[in-house]
């Protein structure tokens, strides 16, 4: 009888304990969400630096008191699925590129629904892309999360061969349980290609295929012919006008555009031929009627 209670006893507590990780777990998630989306929702506007994200992001979970178990900044671990290498191979705008300080290929976040009509839909693969997921930022987080019961770590530590992310495999290795966060937030600035920092667990997702190819059903908006005429010289408010693809881009290496001084080969003229409208050019008005004398 003895033996009995004793195994009763403590299965009770082994499950109780379970019961307080699993309370933690949900308790420590939802103070990591709200700290990511107050820190995205920042950074968002201020086309989202990886520096200026961690910066934002260590004091809202300080603010929080939320636990890091490995230190600073080996307790999480983002990759940016969008925007990728291959929205900013297509998408990049030279002209934008050339008014921001920094030397990196940025996406336009004006004027989307012209954009779409020029570029039309894209996919890669059977993922479907336009210019409105280029300039949506979706990210996957992983956050450490270390329970407080010592039987849950060692079970923990035994699923590390089933575990397919790097990540997850280091934090399994060390009993601790990884806390996934997806979350997408539109831009309100230019995305911006930032170079991968080696001191912040922070990785854009690349692909081996930058150029994006039409999918069935494009609309016919799509890119203009190598011999169309360099940038539109109007300056104004709606002279957003692309009408050569920009140079390749990639993620290894810093480029710069020139946006006003397309190659030579390219003929300058004032004005798009029909062939090539100006997707961003205001549509015709016809002139108010006048009042009866």
């Amino acid at each position: 009888m003895l033996v009995q209670a004793v195994f009763i006893l403590g299965s009770l507590l082994s499950t109780l304990a379970i019961g307080i990780d699993a309370a933690l777990y949900l308790f420590q998630r939802q103070k990591v969400s709200h700290a990511l989306l107050d820190t995205l929702r920042q950074q968002t506007r201020s086309h989202m630096q990886p520096q200026q994200f961690a910066h934002q992001f260590r004091a809202e979970l300080e603010a929080l008191g939320v636990s890091q178990p490995n230190g600073w900044p080996d307790s999480w671990h983002v990759e940016q699925l969008s925007p990728d290498d291959a929205d900013f191979a297509i998408f990049r705008d030279p002209q934008v590129e050339q008014q921001l300080p920094w030397p990196h290929a940025a996406i336009n976040n004006h004027y989307q629904k012209r954009q779409h009509q020029y570029f039309g839909l894209l996919h890669n693969g059977q993922e479907k892309r336009d210019i409105f997921s280029a300039n949506t930022l979706h990210i996957h987080m992983f956050y450490a999360f270390q329970p407080l019961n010592p039987v849950v770590r060692v079970l923990l530590k035994q699923a590390r061969p089933f575990a397919q992310h790097p990540y997850t495999r280091q934090l399994l290795d060390k009993g601790q349980l990884p806390i996934s966060i997806n979350m997408r937030i539109p831009y309100a600035s230019h995305p911006v290609a930032w170079p991968n920092d080696p001191a912040l667990p922070y990785y854009r997702h690349t692909h081996s295929e930058l150029a994006l190819q039409p999918g069935p059903g494009t609309p016919v908006t799509q890119s203009p012919p190598p011999q169309s005429p360099p940038y539109s010289q109007d300056t104004g408010s709606n002279s957003w006008y692309l009408p050569w693809r920009p140079a390749p881009f990639s993620s290894s290496s810093k480029q710069e555009t020139d946006a006003t001084s397309p190659p030579a080969q390219y003929e300058q003229i004032s004005h798009p031929p029909e062939s090539c409208p100006n997707p961003l050019a205001p549509a015709p008005q016809s002139p108010a009627p006048r009042p009866p004398l």
